[in-house]
C-alpha cells in the first residue's frame, strides 16, 4: 500500500514541478550516500507513503 501511495504522489505533479520544488537536493549534505532515502524527494515520498 505504501508503494502505491508513493507512485500516486509522483503522478499527480509534473516533472518540472517536482524539479522546481525539490530538485536534486540531498536531505543531509554532511552524510555519505547510502541505501536509505538520500534526497529530499525520497524523504518526501517516504513520508507520504507512511501517512
Amino acid at each position: 500500500m505504501k508503494l502505491a501511495r508513493e507512485i500516486a504522489t509522483i503522478t499527480y505533479r509534473s516533472g518540472p514541478d517536482w524539479a522546481q520544488r525539490l530538485g536534486r537536493q540531498r536531505a543531509d549534505e554532511n552524510k555519505a550516500p547510502a541505501l536509505c532515502p538520500d534526497f529530499l524527494i525520497e524523504t518526501y515520498l517516504d513520508h507520504a507513503g507512511e501517512k
